[in-house]
């Protein structure tokens, strides 16, 4: 498929699946298949074009990363924390989102992007909730492991970021993610971009914010949204 046609069927994906969706569970099956469905699109590429990649447990670099997310995503991932962890475990996300939260408000968009960020459900060098994570983190990747060092080692130095993915996969993620974002918010859910800790961090302290997903308002505070995206609240 093209690139537009990956675009239009993602979205006809979630349009679809959104139309009968009622139950807390129906939004996860939805996610779930994209997902699902996602990591099959990735596995084609790399056998087209007989792509590499390096990534594997145990691989923390982009880790460091800032990591923004759109309503959707955080609610998906929220939802999967409370399905797959204890409450001690929890707690300590919690305190590790409100580290990042205390760290990263006072900094501008600059700063942020050239400062490494320990993602807060990073825990001894895996991600603690990798089945849930966003389409951001599943579709990163590297080709080579030496600029992910190197950038990790160098955060103000953006001048490698990109040398080490594969343009055909960052293509159809990309797709994807619109296409994806785009059904959401045609079907008039919060289309909003967040910044992933910010909105992890209120989301999980305030449970009336996966409900006002649900009735389709906005689900986390402006202070969590993405310092390089504009938007006007619902």
């Amino acid at each position: 498929m093209t690139l537009p046609e990956i675009m239009e069927n993602y979205r006809r994906m979630v349009i679809t699946g959104l139309s009968s969706a009622k139950t807390p569970g129906d939004f996860a099956r939805l996610l779930t298949r994209l997902y699902a469905d996602f990591a099959q699109q990735q596995e084609s590429v790399k056998a087209t074009h007989n792509i590499n990649i390096v990534c594997k447990a145990g691989c923390f670099y982009c880790c460091y990363i800032k990591v923004d997310a759109r309503a959707h995503e955080v609610i998906f991932l929220i939802e999967h924390i409370q399905r797959a962890l204890s409450k001690e475990q929890i707690d300590a996300l919690i305190s590790r989102c409100n580290e990042h939260r205390k760290r990263i408000l006072p900094q501008s968009l600059e700063q942020q992007m050239t400062t490494n960020h320990p993602c807060p459900m990073l825990v001894e060098g895996k991600c603690s909730v990798y089945q849930g994570r966003p389409f951001s983190c599943r579709n990163y990747h590297a080709q080579r492991l030496e600029p992910c060092i190197y950038g990790y080692e160098n955060p103000t130095d953006s001048t490698t970021e990109n040398s080490t993915k594969h343009k055909a996969l960052m293509s159809v993620g990309a797709a994807a993610w619109v296409g994806t974002s785009m059904a959401y918010a045609e079907a008039g859910y919060d289309d909003r971009t967040y910044d992933l800790g910010l909105a992890l961090y209120e989301g999980l302290t305030n449970p009336k914010c996966v409900r006002r997903w649900r009735d389709k308002k906005s689900a986390f505070s402006n202070e969590c949204i993405a310092k390089d995206c504009q938007s006007v609240p619902r």
